[in-house]
Order: C-alpha cells, then sequence, then structure tokens
C-alpha cells in the first residue's frame, strides 16, 4: 500500500520520541500492570468459582485436563448446558488454556483462576499499546487503560455471569486491533496482513464462537476504514480488502471444525430458555440511560450493565 497525498500516515514513528517502546511506555505499563493486580485480586481469592456458569466451564476444564493427561483429544459429548459439546458448539480455546497450565501447576482450580487473572492483564497491555499508536498519547492510552479495567461489563460477564471462555476475546480483541492499525501503514507487506488476520480472527473463534463472530465485524470495519484512508488509490485498496477477504477465507478453513459439525448437528441443540422469549425487541432508549449511568438496569435487562457516569463522561472525552 502506497500513501497518498493526503492520506494520513498510521505509523508508529509518529509517537513522540525515536524508540518504541519509550521509557515513558514502560514505566506507564508497569503502573498499569501494578494497578490492574490489585483491581483483579478477586479473580485469585480463595474458594471455587461457583456463580451461574462459572462451574460448569471449571467443570469441562478439568476434563479437557484429564484428557490432556492421558493422551487423548478431548472430543467427547456434552450432556448438559443445552447439549453443546466442547470441539462444536463451545470453541475449546480456554478449555485447552486453563487445561494446559493445570497440567503445569498441577491444579486446575488454580490454572482457571491465573487464565482469568493474567489474560485480563495481556488485553490491558494489548490496549495501552494500541491506543498508543492509535492517538499518539502515553495520557489518553493510559486513562484508556484504566477505563477498561473499570468497565462494569467486563467485570459482570467474567466475574458474575462466569462466562469464562469470552476472556480471550477481552486479551486477543486490544492485539487484533493493534494488528490492524499497523498493518493500515503504506508499505506494510500484504502477507503480514494477511497472516495476522488469519491467525487472530482464528484464535477469537477458537476462544468462544458465538460472541467471536459478533465482535468480528465491528474489528473488521475498524480496519477497512483504516485501510480505505492510508491506501493510495483503487489498487491498492482493493489488494488489501482482497488480503483481508482471503484470510477470513481461511478463517473458515481453520475453524471448520468447529463450523461443519454445528451446521450439521444444529437441530440438536436444545435452546429452551430462548424460545420463551423474543430475540427482537422495538426501540428502548431506556437501555442508552442505564448505559450511561443514568438509569437503574434491573434484572429485566438480562446482560446489559451499567458503566456509571463518571465512567460513561470519562470515556466520551477520550473517545471525543
Amino acid at each position: 500500500m502506497m500513501d497518498g497525498p493526503s492520506a494520513p500516515r498510521f505509523d508508529a514513528s509518529a509517537i513522540r520520541g525515536r524508540s518504541w517502546p519509550s521509557w515513558q511506555d514502560q514505566a506507564v505499563v508497569v503502573a498499569l500492570v501494578v494497578y490492574g493486580s490489585y483491581a483483579l485480586r478477586g479473580f485469585l481469592a480463595e474458594g471455587l468459582p461457583t456463580f451461574w456458569d462459572a462451574h460448569s466451564h471449571l467443570a469441562r476444564a478439568w476434563f479437557a485436563m484429564r484428557a490432556l493427561r492421558a493422551g487423548a483429544l478431548p472430543d467427547w459429548t456434552w450432556m448438559w448446558y443445552g447439549g453443546y459439546r466442547l470441539f462444536e458448539f463451545y470453541s475449546p480455546g480456554f478449555y485447552v488454556t486453563v487445561a494446559g497450565v493445570g497440567l503445569a501447576l498441577g491444579n486446575v482450580v488454580e490454572a482457571l483462576k491465573w487464565v482469568l487473572f493474567g489474560g485480563q492483564l495481556l488485553g490491558l497491555v494489548g490496549l495501552y499499546a494500541f491506543l498508543r499508536i492509535l492517538t499518539g498519547s502515553v495520557l489518553l492510552a493510559a486513562l484508556g487503560g484504566v477505563l477498561w479495567l473499570e468497565d462494569p461489563q467486563r467485570w459482570w460477564l467474567l466475574a458474575q455471569v462466569g462466562n469464562h471462555p469470552s476472556l480471550l476475546l477481552y486479551a486477543l480483541a486490544p492485539l487484533f486491533l493493534l494488528h490492524a492499525r499497523l498493518c493500515s501503514r503504506p508499505g506494510t507487506p500484504l502477507r503480514r496482513l494477511f497472516a495476522g488476520n488469519a491467525l487472530l480472527v482464528s484464535a477469537l473463534v477458537l476462544s468462544h464462537y458465538v460472541n467471536g463472530l459478533l465482535v468480528l465485524p465491528a474489528l473488521l470495519a475498524a480496519q477497512v476504514s483504516w485501510i480505505w484512508q492510508s491506501a493510495a488509490g483503487r489498487r491498492a485498496r482493493l489488494q488489501a480488502l482482497g488480503t483481508v477477504a482471503l484470510a477470513l477465507i481461511a478463517v473458515a478453513v481453520l475453524t471448520s471444525f468447529l463450523a461443519v459439525p454445528m451446521a450439521v448437528d444444529l437441530e440438536q441443540a436444545s435452546l429452551s430458555l430462548d424460545r420463551g422469549m423474543s430475540l427482537v425487541h422495538g426501540p428502548d432508549l431506556h437501555k442508552l440511560l442505564v448505559l450511561a449511568g443514568l438509569g437503574s438496569w434491573g434484572w429485566q435487562y438480562g446482560m446489559l450493565q451499567g458503566h456509571g457516569a463518571l465512567v460513561a463522561v470519562a470515556g466520551l472525552i477520550v473517545g471525543l
């Protein structure tokens, strides 16, 4: 991709200073990790994670560890939780990760806690690096990291709902955005764009199939917009966008062992909890007030969680 006469340069060299990461960046990352370790200390607390979905994910990770220890592939059929199967409807990434750490530690419960703890710290560092490249500002990148740590939606999903496989999405999405931003620079080899997209998007899907696909359009929209702005001329844009499309085809091939069985056996998955509820609702402006911290969320909104007025205002300022 070549640089146009008026196209913005998306280059890490635009960051103040000649070295990346600079000593300021290193100091801020250390400070964020220390603060993040304190904020996330609850994930290392004594006891078993048992609220909502957490206990079932712990059981799956334990089964996966036992299978790996015996030298077997954990591809058994699940007979509870809606009929989902590990290597079909639930992506295996989280379970295999916890199982591997569990084999190293000799304790799958401690492994689960450290994966949850460390995965969020990885996402924090990745987000800082992405925002640093995006804004060129140490202060804005650091503030973005603090806002991410204080995000109640992530706390609600991981600590209360117990949707632990979604952890890897929080860890990997910032890395994808960082990759997408850097690969939007003029002169970036297309093979790097292809390989990064194929591997990172596959990792997102292998982390949590449904949620990974739900966040993918937003991630790709950001990437495509950066490519559109930086590429000089129609040919350069088509080459880059074509590379993104080819990477998605590669993702479909790499994750076909999940998609094909799911498509074939979809009727075997029980969704009885959803069949009594309408999945399409009319516009509800009160939900926006909930997200802004100006309205009470209540149980009627399910997964909707208020961020609080302070977090909402700070996020708005950073966005502007």
